[in-house]
């Protein structure tokens, strides 16, 4: 479980961590006001509660688990609720180039966090072109490129 320690403030939950961190060290990603502020708990909010739980399911039940521990079922199932959740993604993307206002902001990064996991689990996001592009777009920007290089 990814955890902080900030001269003794012990934090844990990787989205709350990356909020904290924003504000507290005034990332230019920060929403500038509180419209932009609430756009961003938003979409926190819709990923955190409706796109990550399933697209977990799916990835633990097709790709993570061994074969043997597999269900096809609950993955079936959990794609089937996150198919609804995609759709509202990329009906956003359709109509506005990023889910921050009008620049790609810490809304952004918080559906890119979590979104990035259809990557290596290669999850057909062809029905989704809108959604697609701009994921690809978000883990291709230079400072997502030197933080997946750290870990390699």
């Amino acid at each position: 479980m990814p955890t902080i320690d900030d001269d003794g403030f012990l934090m844990w939950e990787s989205g709350a961590i990356n909020l904290y961190l924003a504000e507290k060290y005034k990332s230019p990603l920060w929403p500038a006001d509180l419209k932009g502020k609430g756009r961003m708990y938003q979409w926190a909010y819709f990923i955190a509660n409706d796109v990550e739980p399933n697209m977990i399911t799916v990835m633990q039940h097709r790709v993570m688990f061994p074969p043997e521990k597999r269900n096809p079922a609950l993955a079936e199932e959990a794609d089937a609720k996150l198919q609804p959740k995609l759709k509202v993604l990329d009906e956003h993307l359709a109509k506005n180039r990023s889910f921050g206002a009008d620049k790609w902001d810490l809304a952004d990064f918080m559906v890119a966090s979590v979104c990035y996991s259809f990557v290596p689990m290669k999850y057909d996001l062809g029905r989704y072109p809108s959604f697609q592009k701009w994921l690809m777009s978000s883990i291709e920007r230079p400072k997502a490129r030197e933080a997946r290089a750290l870990r390699e």
